[in-house]
């Protein structure tokens, strides 16, 4: 983002607003529900257009939308990119990002992307709650011996999730000049630390990306001289314990159920693996002796038997669905 993408030069406020309304009017022709994430109140110029847009629209959509027409002379869409859920398009010499995001998430989407990098910096700081803040709102990742085994959603709303971590709703609603002001906005939750933004204490892919962002870098030496003044990022993570801020994530968001989440999550995989435990690559390959891609052929031939596989290991003991299988090496022998 940013127009680094295509290399595009950078427009003028006056020139983007112009710009913009020329795009947003192409894509309100074709009756297309759309978002521009805010951006600050005192903005100069600008290297791209952010632009939400509903899931499930193709490049070949957002082509038909700019067409050039006769009315216009635009030189239409030169270049294209896609990322994941971004589609980029170098549009009349300017860079357009098009978000495509799930219609749950849509107004959460509009709020994280808005206001510049504050969804980022915000961020950072709720992972001291072992919790992540994104596009598609405030979730916990639940771990099992240190694998991500599920995605619990803790809150959408835009309100809860800021007044959590001390932040001012009112004020996030009422907009920023530029990035003084979101970066004096961060600091004021009681969690901020300085030393949770360095990229030693971040992630390979949070490092990369934000190793790239001039809002990042200038956050950085925003902050900088705090340090003297604040705990060590070892001090601050053992400020309190994680379950502490455990309980005061289930207290100030019961109707995200995280425990029973995760007790549901539980009881899904003890129940996957008494399932693999009945039935597995390593049975059919012991009693057939196939490998390789005719042992995946031959166990999804004994599976297609059944109308839900799933459901014949549930009700089936282990010796059960051993001597099923060995009926069925036998009726493929004769």
């Amino acid at each position: 983002m940013g127009g680094l993408l295509f290399q595009t030069k950078r427009l003028s406020a006056e020139q983007y607003r112009a710009y913009e309304e020329k795009v947003c009017s192409k894509l309100r022709n074709h009756h297309i529900n759309f978002n521009i994430p805010h951006y600050f109140l005192d903005k100069k110029d600008f290297g791209d257009l952010d632009i939400l847009i509903p899931k499930g629209y193709s490049l070949e959509d957002i082509k038909t939308w700019l067409k050039p027409s006769i009315f216009d002379y635009s030189s239409g869409i030169q270049d294209t990119f896609m990322n994941g859920s971004v589609i980029s398009v170098k549009y009349n010499n300017f860079q357009i990002d098009f978000i495509r995001i799930s219609s749950e998430n849509w107004d959460i989407a509009e709020n994280y992307f808005s206001w510049n990098d504050l969804g980022n910096l915000i961020g950072r700081i709720y992972h001291k709650f072992n919790l992540k803040y994104g596009m598609d709102g405030l979730y916990y990742t639940y771990k099992v011996e240190g694998q991500n085994v599920g995605k619990i959603s803790i809150s959408k709303d835009i309100e809860k999730i800021l007044t959590f971590i001390g932040l001012d709703y009112f004020k996030f609603k009422d907009g920023f000049k530029d990035r003084q002001d979101i970066f004096n906005f961060v600091i004021k939750s009681p969690y901020f630390n300085p030393f949770i933004y360095d990229f030693e204490n971040t992630n390979n892919v949070n490092r990369n990306r934000d190793k790239k962002r001039t809002t990042y870098k200038e956050w950085l030496n925003f902050i900088e001289p705090m340090k003297e003044t604040s705990c060590s990022y070892e001090q601050w993570r053992e400020e309190y314990p994680r379950e502490i801020l455990f309980n005061k994530v289930i207290d100030f968001f019961p109707e995200a159920n995280l425990v029973q989440n995760c007790l549901e999550i539980d009881k899904s995989i003890a129940k996957q693996r008494e399932r693999t435990e009945k039935f597995n690559g390593n049975i059919v390959m012991e009693i057939t002796k196939l490998q390789g891609k005719e042992l995946g052929r031959y166990i999804q031939e004994f599976k297609s038997y059944f109308r839900s596989f799933t459901e014949f290991l549930d009700r089936s003991t282990k010796e059960e669905v051993r001597d099923c299988f060995l009926e069925f090496v036998k009726k493929k022998k004769e």
